[in-house]
């Protein structure tokens, strides 16, 4: 599955997502942190010399979030799946 693919997936969950399927709304939250990470990373990186720790520290977060947001995804669609 590409990015895209994820992105919608992701999208579709958490819009169809009941107020129990916390994982729906975890997985999105992790989404929006793993892209907003990765655009204030680069926005450091190319304001700033490589050594300015707030960018490592915004893709560290970044990566972490992408953990979190690979595993809660698929637990969140089957969760969704169940409810039905």
């Amino acid at each position: 599955m590409n990015i895209h693919q994820q992105i919608a997936l992701t999208l579709s969950t958490a819009a169809t997502a009941r107020a129990a399927n916390w994982r729906a709304w975890a997985a999105l939250a992790a989404m929006l942190v793993t892209i907003g990470g990765m655009l204030a990373m680069m926005w450091f990186l190319s304001s700033q010399p490589t050594l300015d720790l707030r960018a490592w520290l915004c893709g560290g977060a970044s990566a972490a979030s992408l953990v979190v947001w690979r595993a809660l995804l698929p637990l969140a669609v089957e969760h969704g799946r169940r409810a039905r």
